[in-house]
């Protein structure tokens, strides 16, 4: 089935986390070898991508210096409850390609993604091991996704982390009660 290589712009600290969301699949684009992020509709990801590609009658001009692609298959074979649901653009009778304001989304998409990974991850780690081990899960964290390049420092992630702690980031402010459905103050 005939795909299609789409350059996009994604943050730096956001691309090993993006490769770990989608799959990562190597292609080549006008002579060179690149790494792409295969789009699919078995994932949120894919099926936001796909939504947000427009088609165009003529070759769109992009910049050249992306470094990341997404591998889009021209025609989305919808699965299962979406095939009536979704609306796809139909690569087959033209060009495929992501808006600025749709580059924009799927970067604050995948941030927020991140940021809650992170949080999680930092904190899941933090009340298993004690209050020793808060700096490890973030190094541990930084070594995951390859952040120490991209300015990361653990005075700042510690100072996110217990600001997260005090506002209650991570307790439910909401309960839903399945007998009385309705929703009850958290804990």
């Amino acid at each position: 089935m005939p795909q299609t290589l789409i350059p996009v712009h994604i943050k730096p600290h956001l691309v090993p986390f993006l490769f770990k969301k989608l799959k990562c699949v190597e292609c080549t684009y006008e002579g060179r070898a690149v790494k792409a992020a295969k789009v699919g509709n078995n994932n949120t990801l894919g099926r936001i991508v796909r939504l947000l590609l427009e088609k165009s009658q003529q070759k769109v001009n992009c910049d050249k210096t992306s470094q990341t692609f997404f591998l889009v298959q021209d025609y989305a074979k919808p699965v299962g409850l979406m095939k009536n649901v979704y609306k796809y653009e139909d690569g087959r009778s033209g060009f495929l390609f992501i808006p600025p304001a749709g580059e924009m989304l799927i970067n604050e998409y995948l941030e927020e993604e991140f940021e809650t990974a992170s949080m999680y991850f930092i904190h899941a780690r933090h009340q298993a091991e004690g209050e020793g081990s808060l700096d490890s899960a973030i190094v541990e964290f930084f070594e995951k996704y390859d952040l120490e390049e991209f300015n990361y420092n653990i005075l700042r992630i510690r100072r996110a982390y217990y600001r997260k702690l005090e506002s209650g980031y991570f307790r439910a402010r909401v309960k839903y009660n399945p007998i009385s459905n309705k929703l009850e103050a958290g804990a």
